[in-house]
């Protein structure tokens, strides 16, 4: 229906007089309009309502509509509205027609009118009957031929008509007797309402036939009467002809029940009968009281009212249930509720309830009457009772939200449907909490702390709005004490949080895991409520190490045992992350702040020593430093200068026993020293020399020479061609080089080259 109609309606309704509890109210007008295919609709194409009102016309107006068809009948014929017959004694039927007294001598408008009545059908189907079967009401030059078989009942396609049935008044009286035994008796019929139907779309089987899907019973007595549907070709030229496989039948009555009478629907899917005022909601085969005019404008998109027949009213069975703007998709079984002529979704039985409804008293609607309901946003946990306040459902009542951004904050960031409550409904919500917006900044009047809003029922105190940045929360909210006072205190928020058992660092707005856990960087940690943990997006998993940077400093900090402490170089980031490029996170200078600093870190695999100290020692990883004895075997391994570092700096790693060899070992694999590189063994190498171990990070920034794994060291310096094999701890000079390939098992040797003058931290042991 449009827009245009359903305003008509409302300002027709003359008297409102509300009668607990159903609702009466006047009736309205309907008015013809222009056929479209757009609205033909196979599976309903004329509602039940419409079908079976018989009291649609009076006899005088359906013979001033006769008159108004044909104004002038050509000379020499009687045109319908001027026509008359006897009429014969019908008696009361089982199916629904009432007894026809059968006098002589009736109008054609008589006959059209008086059958209808009797037997609960509207006069204007008659009507269109007459019209689509012969063209009869608008005839200007009718033969009697025509008269004989009016309706066309008794008349198959591939037949003749049944003589039986000949006559103005047998056509009329039992095409409409033939309509009531469709309704009394539907099933065992070859085209049936609630069920998918196959429909021809043409008397030659071989033009196909189509899927229907009948939504009521007067468009199965339609299919049942003339079984075809029509074409798209056919509906594409609703005034003409279609193609080969075209048929016009059910086109034609659709398109001129919508040209003389309006809307195949009729007013609606409301009724009421003419000497009582109650108004009910038909569905299917029940009805259902309209209680208040609340719901019959909350369900305008049905359209308005008809005036029906008691008769056909009681073909309805009267549900217990009231008429309400809480409907049910038969289908489906979705519940929603209608506000503003458009239907939300509830997604449980429990949030109905939370409305003060129940699953149970839901109306079922057909598919016809839920597409005449757009569907809106799902019903949410937020709503407005009558004074413009946005409530959100909490245990034990419901909570007022002071502003629109907390709620989009409580809805995960996206705007949420803000149903309408009743006030009865609400009444029994009590207010239990003004909530703020969750992972917002508040503070009181008469405090300087702020607070970090953890879910619905925790604060914690921020030590930093740079920290804070890091959850996404910027700018703070001065808020009463007594609404701060409802939430309950939790410890300080920390960088680190805890959600579901893993830990977290927040930065930029996300959460990126700790893979090593919080027990690696040793930040205190913070347990977040699921709500926040939930609101959180989750960022990249920090694999290794936890290093972090600042906007307003390239200075690179490695954070272990709860302190900051900063990078020299890139080589010390790799030995720090264990060999691996490192996961450089970025957080605000306040972020970056809050975590204790601690003394630089000093440059892996580097030589270092204190000003007040000779001993120079190798820097192993974050916490080993490794005393040196020897610049030779330092610069075995390319290392060929030291720096100083201060006393605290040094102080925070813990020396190792014993002093840097040439042999160290990282991840349980031993490398030799020399040439600026180190040479991984074949395991069971016998060299006998003592085992520097090193973190696997150190090793991987050292400068590593290729090939296999050695099974035999052999080691000279390039200043002098003698060729030493290292056993038992010490260097052993060979002869030839068939010593060498023997001793290699007769395989080619890797000789490994030392810079000139060295080797001497290797004792020199006896010539083999």
């Amino acid at each position: 229906m449009s827009a245009r109609r359903w305003t008509g309606f409302l300002a027709a309704i003359i008297a409102v007089v509300l009668i607990a509890p159903l609702l009466v109210v006047g009736q309205a007008p309907s008015r013809a309009e222009a056929a479209s295919a757009a609205d033909f609709n196979p599976g309903n194409i004329i509602s039940d309502a419409q079908f079976y009102n018989s009291k649609t016309m009076s006899v005088a107006q359906v013979q001033a509509f006769l008159n108004a068809k044909v104004p002038s009948c050509r000379s020499g014929y009687t045109c319908l509205k001027d026509y008359r017959a006897d009429s014969s004694y019908q008696p009361q039927r089982a199916a629904g027609c009432a007894a026809y007294p059968g006098p002589a001598n009736q109008s054609a408008a008589e006959i059209i009118w008086q059958v209808s009545s009797l037997c609960g059908i509207n006069p204007q189907v008659m009507l269109v009957l007459l019209e689509k079967e012969q063209g009869l009401v608008s005839a200007t030059a009718p033969t009697s031929g025509i008269y004989r078989k009016a309706t066309g009942f008794g008349c198959p396609d591939t037949a003749d008509c049944d003589a039986v049935y000949y006559g103005f008044f047998n056509q009329v009286y039992n095409a409409a007797y033939q309509y009531k035994k469709y309704q009394a008796t539907p099933s065992g019929r070859n085209f049936q309402a609630g069920r998918t139907n196959t429909i021809q779309w043409h008397p030659n089987a071989g033009c196909g036939s189509s899927q229907v899907y009948i939504e009521n019973q007067a468009t199965a007595g339609l299919y049942n009467y003339t079984p075809y549907r029509p074409n798209s070709a056919s509906l594409a030229n609703m005034y003409g002809t279609g193609d080969g496989c075209s048929t016009y039948g059910n086109r034609n009555f659709f398109r001129i029940f919508t040209d003389w009478f309006g809307n195949t629907q009729g007013g609606g899917d409301f009724a009421r009968t003419e000497s009582n005022g109650t108004i009910y909601l038909l569905s299917g085969t029940t009805k259902y009281a309209v209680p208040s005019m609340d719901v019959l404008n909350g369900l305008g998109a049905l359209g308005p009212f008809r005036i029906v027949s008691q008769s056909y009213l009681d073909s309805f069975s009267t549900s217990p249930l009231l008429a309400s703007t809480l409907v049910r998709d038969a289908g489906s079984g979705d519940i929603s509720l209608v506000q503003a002529g458009v239907r939300h979704r509830f997604t449980s039985c429990e949030l109905v309830s939370s409305y003060g409804f129940a699953c149970a008293a839901a109306v079922n609607l057909s598919p016809a009457q839920l597409a005449k309901l757009p569907v809106g946003g799902e019903m949410s946990k937020f709503f407005v009772v009558n004074d413009g306040t946005v409530y959100m459902l909490s245990p034990g009542g419901r909570t007022a939200i002071t502003a629109w951004e907390t709620v989009i904050s409580l809805n995960g960031g996206t705007v949420p449907y803000i149903a309408t409550m009743s006030a009865q409904a609400a009444a029994a919500l009590p207010i239990v909490q003004a909530v703020l917006a969750p992972m917002s900044l508040a503070k009181s009047s008469s405090s300087a702390t702020v607070y970090f809003i953890d879910g619905l029922k925790r604060k914690l105190p921020i030590a930093s709005f740079g920290l804070a940045s890091e959850f996404g929360a910027n700018g703070f909210k001065t808020v009463p004490q007594s609404q701060l006072d409802t939430y309950s205190t939790g410890a300080a928020l920390t960088q680190t949080v805890r959600c579901d058992g893993k830990a977290y660092f927040a930065a930029a707005g996300t959460l990126r895991e700790l893979a090593q856990g919080a027990e690696a960087a040793g930040l205190p940690v913070t347990d977040l409520s699921a709500d926040s943990c939930a609101r959180l997006p989750r960022g990249e998993t920090i694999a290794g190490a936890l290093f972090v940077i600042s906007p307003e400093s390239p200075t690179v900090y490695g954070v272990k045992a709860g302190t900051a402490r900063a990078v020299p170089t890139w080589t010390t980031l790799l030995a720090l992350n264990n060999g691996s490029a490192p996961q450089i996170v970025w957080i605000s200078q306040g972020a970056r702040s809050v975590i204790p600093l601690a003394s630089p870190y000093l440059p892996g695999a580097s030589l270092v020593r204190s000003p007040g100290d000779t001993t120079i020692y190798f820097v192993d990883g974050a916490t080993r430093k490794i005393p040196v004895a020897s610049f030779t075997t330092t610069s075995a391994f390319g290392i060929n200068s030291w720096s100083y570092a201060t006393d605290a700096s040094l102080a925070t790693y813990t020396a190792a026993p014993g002093s840097l060899t040439r042999v160290v070992r990282c991840n349980s694999t031993e490398y030799f020293a020399a040439g600026d590189r180190i040479y991984p063994l074949a395991g069971g190498v016998t060299h006998g020399m003592p085992v520097t171990d090193l973190t696997g990070g150190t090793c991987a920034v050292l400068a590593q020479g290729g090939g296999a794994p050695i099974e035999h060291v052999f080691v000279k310096t390039s200043d002098n061609g003698t060729v030493y094999v290292v056993e038992a701890g010490t260097r052993r000079p060979l002869g030839s080089w068939n010593q060498i390939v023997a001793i290699n098992g007769g395989k080619q040797p890797v000789i490994l080259v030392d810079g000139p003058g060295t080797l001497n931290d290797i004792p020199v042991g006896p010539a083999v």
